[in-house]
This record gives structure tokens, sequence and C-alpha cells, in this order.
């Protein structure tokens, strides 16, 4: 089976790009062509089948990060990275304008970095102007183009070099002396292979054998209230309810008796299903049909017997949580969630604050289950990092607007080594109860 590989780009980079992809045989290349960086994130939505993104810079894959993160498929760009600037600069230096003391660059890239490059090439920097764009900056082009063109008009510059195709397009409309910075053949080749590899990832990934249990949360007691004729039609209804998720998901499902049902399936289904493992929408459709709560493990594995032992481990960790939920064990042992019905944690006042805070809708909902999986114990940015998969710094930006909304406060600190700074502890201000919905 040939990956499915969607390349974005300039007419241009895509026809460059377009001649190494098709040397080879285990490849279908779906191009898409842009004339303004800014279509790229509708264009990208428009992908219904594809295994990796290829961008054909950084630009473009800036602009669409958001749809990428939503789509959950991994990206790969042809960076501009030293050796391109550094090509760029000797190329100019050497053939089209040697005397280069009087110039502004713009480049995914730090300035100190670039500034170290000029130093090497022997280049004057005191009238060098770097524009820098990293991928924590918001993206605005015509930003871009007015920073080039204030500098030209006030006669600070000779010439501008720039990374962005639209960006050299619209200098020369305006007689700037322009030239874009092009991509070594090398990059690409670097990207396109770098983006093969990840997509191969992802379909070996997706492959992987997924285990799930579920069982009927306080059954025995069901059945004491109500009998045992209520208690099978329940089981029978709640069958009903997994083969229609066991037909829309290609999976199979078994009822082995004693309230528990076996999901089989692949990891590429699962991670579809549960929205990256944001949420479980199966959970909300059974509370909602059968007015029960249920308890959901899954396990992740390359073998039957692996994702079948994690189940279990998923299943387990279940039993702490006073409502539906589910759990999901990965291949490598590490445990996701509790995944619940969306309900209960837009519900939570705990939920209700961070979104008065601007926390955007996926992060509140993280922090809320970050809380509910430690029992509301005290953490560190280290573990907020390692929960989110963000890093310290990201935690710590986190944690910043928790303290200032007097979300969370800072309870002391812990120094376990004896070299090393002490890490900060921070507990969420008061406990709440997310199935209650009280603080």
């Amino acid at each position: 089976m040939k990956i499915q590989m969607a390349l974005f780009g300039l007419e241009k980079s895509v026809h460059d790009m377009e001649q190494f992809v098709k040397q080879r045989g285990d490849v279908e290349l779906h191009s898409f062509i842009y004339n303004k960086v800014e279509e790229v994130k509708e264009l990208v939505s428009r992908v219904n089948v594809c295994d990796v993104y290829l961008f054909s810079g950084p630009l473009p894959y800036l602009y669409a990060k958001e749809e990428i993160e939503k789509n959950n498929i991994p990206a790969v760009y042809v960076p501009f990275d030293e050796f391109a600037l550094t090509r760029a600069l000797y190329q100019l230096k050497n053939n089209d304008f040697p005397e280069l003391t009087r110039m502004s660059i713009d480049i995914m890239m730090e300035q100190g970095l670039v500034y170290e490059i000029l130093h090497d090439l022997n280049i004057e920097t005191q009238e060098i102007y770097v524009y820098s764009f990293g991928k924590g900056t918001k993206l605005d082009m015509r930003q871009i183009i007015d920073n080039h063109l204030a500098l030209w008009q006030e006669k600070k510059i000779d010439y501008v070099l720039t990374s962005v195709g639209e960006v050299e397009k619209e200098l020369l409309k305006e007689n700037v002396r322009c030239k874009r910075i092009t991509m070594p053949k090398r990059n690409m080749e670097k990207a396109i292979e770098k983006a093969i590899e990840m997509a191969k990832h992802r379909i070996s990934k997706n492959a992987q054998i997924a285990v799930g249990f579920v069982k009927i949360k306080n059954f025995e007691q069901i059945i004491s209230d109500k009998g045992d004729f209520f208690g099978q039609e329940l089981i029978l209804k709640l069958h009903q309810i997994l083969l229609a998720f066991a037909h829309q998901t290609y999976a199979s499902v078994l009822y082995n008796g004693n309230n528990q049902f076996v999901i089989f399936g692949t990891r590429g289904i699962l991670d579809n299903i549960t929205n990256n493992y944001q949420e479980f929408p199966l959970i909300q459709e059974i509370e909602s049909q059968l007015r029960i709560s249920i308890h959901v493990g899954f396990g992740l594995g390359l073998t039957a017997k692996q994702a079948e032992n994690f189940a279990k481990m998923a299943l387990k960790e279940c039993e702490h949580m006073p409502h539906s939920t589910c759990f999901i064990v990965n291949d490598q042992g590490k445990i996701i969630g509790p995944l619940g019905g969306a309900e209960n944690f837009s519900q939570s006042p705990l939920y209700q604050l961070l979104r008065q805070a601007r926390l955007n809708h996926e992060t509140s909902q993280k922090f809320v289950r970050f809380s509910v999986l430690r029992d509301f114990k005290p953490f560190s940015a280290h573990d907020l990092a390692e929960y989110f998969n963000v890093t310290k710094r990201g935690a710590e930006l986190t944690i910043q607007k928790l303290l200032q909304n007097q979300i969370i406060e800072i309870i002391g600190e812990e120094k376990p080594y004896q070299a090393g700074r002490p890490k900060k502890l921070y507990q969420v201000t008061c406990r709440f109860d997310l199935q209650s919905g009280q603080q």
C-alpha cells in the first residue's frame, strides 16, 4: 500500500519537490498549490485521505498549524536552516551583491544564529536588520512586507533577502531590490525522507491492536434493586449499542459473561473515535440511552495478549472513578485518561473557571482530567508538562495564567536531589467534584 502524501506550496516549490517524490514508488502524491499563504489552511481542510502533510517551507506550515493539530496527522516542512541561509548569503555576496553591508532579512530562525552566520562569512552586521519569526509568533504577512518597505524608504537598506515568495513578489512591485532564499535540494530531500518515515510510523502505529473491556458500574446493586430480569435486559440493550459501535468502527464485540464485554479493533480506529484521546462519545451515548454508568478500559499493543493485559490495567483505573469513564493504557504502558462524557467536564466549576480565564477548551479539559487523575494533589511544572506532552516552558506559561486567575496557588517546594534548584509545588485552590459539579 502506497503512502498518501499531501504537498502544499507555491507553484514553483511544489514543482521542484514533485520531481523528488515522483522518483519513489512507495508514495502517492497529492499536490495543493496556493497563491497566497493564507489559503493553505483551507487547502488542508479539503484533504480527505492522507498519511502525512508536507509543506514547502515553514510559513505555510505555521499558517495551517491549527488545522493540522485538529486532524491529528503528522506534518513536515522544508526548513530554512543554517545551510540554506549560508548558501543564499554566499551566492548574494559572490555573484549579485558584493558590498553586502546594508540589508534586511526575514527568516524563521533565531536572530542570534543569523548574526553568527553573518559573522562567519565576514559580513559586517551594523546595518543588517533581521526580522525573525518562529513557531510561537503570530504571523502577519503584511507586517513582514511593511517592515522591509519602511527600511527601504528610510534608505537604511540597499537589499532585501526574504524566505517568503509572497514577500518577494510584493517588494518587487515596489521596485525594492529583493531576492528570495531558494531552498537547497538537500533540504527538500531530507524533508521528504522525514515525511515518509513519519507516515510509515503512523501506519504501523495505527495497525496496533486495541482491546477494550466494557462493564456496567454497580451492576450487582442494580440487580439487587430491580431484579435479574431487568439486569439481563440491560445487558442485551448494551450489547446492541456496542454491536452498532463495532459495525461503525470495523471492530468486533463479544460478551464473555459476568457483566463484561470485549471489543477488538485497531489503534487507528481508537485514535479517531476518541478525538486523539480527548473524549469518548460512546459513554455519552450509553448514558443517554440506558441511564446507567459504565466503565471502559482500552489497551494498545503489538500483540493481542499485550493489548489485553493493558486493557485490564485500564479497567482497574476506572474503579476509582465515581462516574462513567474510560481509561486507555498505550503500548508503552502509559495510562491516559480519564476520558468521560463532555457534559461532565463542561458542568464542572473548575472547567468554567478555566474558560473564564480564557484557556481554550482543549487545555481546560486536559487540566480538569489532570487534576481529577491526581486527586487534586500538589503538582510541579514537570508533572504538568509530562501530562500535557509539552515543554516545561509551555507548562510554566499555563501555570502563570492559572496563578494570575487564582485557580491554583503555590503551596511549597520540593527538592528531590541534593543538587539543583527546588521545584515549586502548586495546588488547585478548591477541590472540585467533577461528577456533582459542586465545590
